[in-house]
């Protein structure tokens, strides 16, 4: 299951004057194609074979072994670490920090082979700098401070933003900074961002470069149907 948003259209452009070039490309005469952000926050709410699911993560290790060839030397060997996610901050993930190799949203009731049904998600586009957390509306927009993060399901926090957000972003209405309060995650949604830099480049307008950028949601462990 994929994702995938497309911005076309217009450029994003002003009337070019003073020191405009420190905000975009000059595109005309007298017109700037001006830098921005296109950001989407995604609620993703899945079920995998019931309600009571909980979030994995699997990465590669090395663990050092006897070669049994050479019992004087060691050898690294890669193995599978599994590692189950309980608490909200634990799956919250912020920008430029790197991702497990995978996660998963999983089910207790496993499949013919032992191993739970899961659907992994794999975060692939996302905006590459965020407001500082010390600026004043920083608070209004704060869900952009994760790539993803996975709270405890709640009718309370139906969105992670408001539209009034955008009228007084400094007091804002929402604030997805507060959902993040390190409770347990058993029947969770997952929060995911979407974003990218725009700069346009001479030669683009009138219209804006074609950009894509997708999320998935991937069948992991649910082929092998239970017993």
């Amino acid at each position: 299951m994929e994702v995938r948003v497309h911005a076309t259209g217009y450029i994003s452009s002003s009337f070019l004057h003073g020191r405009g070039t420190d905000y975009g490309n000059r595109v005309g005469p007298h017109t700037l194609g001006t830098m921005h952000i296109h950001h989407i926050h995604y609620k993703v709410d899945l079920d995998v074979d019931g309600q009571l699911n909980s979030l994995e993560s699997q990465d590669m290790e090395y663990e050092f072994v006897k070669d049994p060839w050479s019992a004087q030397n060691t050898i690294e060997r890669p193995h599978l670490r599994r590692e189950r996610l309980e608490r909200e901050d634990e799956a919250a993930f912020p920008l430029n920090v790197p991702l497990p190799r995978y996660l998963s949203f999983v089910s207790p009731n496993p499949n013919r082979w032992g191993h739970p049904r899961s659907y992994r998600i794999q975060v692939i586009s996302f905006a590459g700098k965020h407001l500082p957390t010390n600026s004043s509306m920083e608070r209004s927009v704060s869900w952009g401070r994760y790539q993803l993060a996975v709270t405890r399901r709640k009718e309370e926090e139906p969105t992670s933003t408001s539209v009034y957000n955008q009228n007084d972003p400094w007091t804002p209405t929402v604030a997805f900074a507060d959902f993040i309060n390190n409770e347990t995650i058993t029947n969770q949604v997952s929060w995911a961002s979407w974003g990218g830099e725009k700069l346009n480049p001479v030669g683009s307008e009138p219209l804006l470069l074609s950009q894509s950028q997708p999320e998935q949601l991937l069948g992991w462990q649910s082929p092998a149907q239970p017993e």
